[in-house]
């Protein structure tokens, strides 16, 4: 069966793999396939892609495009656009002047809790220019505060967490459009990190969402469990979208998670990647 991961994250965003130095670990896990799914930017798609005309592995474009939700933030994966359209790049830019607002609330609160760190000790930490909490984190490891990235979320940064922020973003109607609009598809990731309070709400934002135009949701996530999978896919089949799958791999940052196979349990077949690219708008 021919393999993809249609989730993965470079040094772009907040995975610590350069783009190439990605598609080489994709091509020698044996992928057919690899989507880089950066965090609201594409700067990491043409490296990847030229490294991987060379290894036999097909790269596409996407993203990982952060939305408003009640408490916490949804992310919708983004596939089949053209990057360079200019309400899809607008949007990108509107989502990452809001990090750039979000970010400097979050120092003064650590600051308050007597763990200071500048933005520029965090800057240091990105090799893109799309600055986020792993990055934070990251500085607050450097600076001797947590002892690991994990222990920064979970004592700090996490949300509803002392020094959490909510993102200042666009609505999940606004990019399911927008991305169409750009002749792509959205899924929605990781649905599991929503945490709605039952299968039944987390069904009703979905269904709100393919009124919209979504094509499908993350089914196979290494943080959702077997018995949940399940129930997403019978969603999924319910509502005539795609059950998709990737292993979100972000390299040092999440060490238990390989690229294609996630956590041991992710075989994304070559045909969800198809099923996807026969829902952009563009097609």
């Amino acid at each position: 069966m021919d393999l993809v991961d249609l989730h993965a994250h470079t040094d772009r965003s907040d995975g610590s793999l350069a783009p190439s130095a990605l598609a080489r670990l994709a091509a020698d896990a044996g992928l057919r396939l690899l989507a880089v799914t950066d965090h609201d930017t594409t700067a990491g798609f043409l490296e990847a892609h030229a490294a991987g005309l060379g290894l036999g592995l097909e790269v596409v474009c996407g993203t990982e495009i952060t939305a408003r939700f009640p408490g916490r933030a949804m992310h919708l994966l983004a596939y089949g656009f053209e990057r360079r359209e200019r309400g899809f790049t607008e949007m990108l830019a509107e989502i990452v002047a809001g990090r750039e607002t979000r970010n400097p609330k979050i120092l003064r609160l650590l600051a308050e809790l007597g763990r200071p760190v500048t933005m520029d000790e965090v800057r240091a930490e990105a090799a893109g220019d799309v600055i986020g909490r792993p990055h934070i984190a990251r500085a607050l490891v450097r600076k001797g505060y947590v002892p690991d990235t994990k222990a920064a979320f979970t004592q700090l940064l996490r949300d509803g967490g002392p020094a959490f922020v909510a993102a200042e973003s666009v609505e999940p109607d606004e990019v399911v459009r927008t991305v169409r609009d750009a002749g792509g598809v959205t899924v929605l990731a990781h649905p599991r990190q929503l945490r709605v309070e039952s299968p039944e709400a987390l069904a009703e934002v979905v269904e709100a969402l393919v009124r919209d135009g979504l094509g499908g949701i993350e089914v196979d996530h290494p943080t959702q469990p077997p018995e949940e999978r399940k129930v997403l896919r019978a969603l999924a089949e319910r509502l005539r979208i795609v059950a998709s799958g990737g292993s979100d791999f972000h390299g040092d940052g999440k060490p238990h998670v390989r690229i294609g196979v996630g956590d041991g349990t992710i075989a994304v077949p070559y045909g969800t990647w198809e099923a996807l690219l026969a829902r952009c708008g563009a097609r």
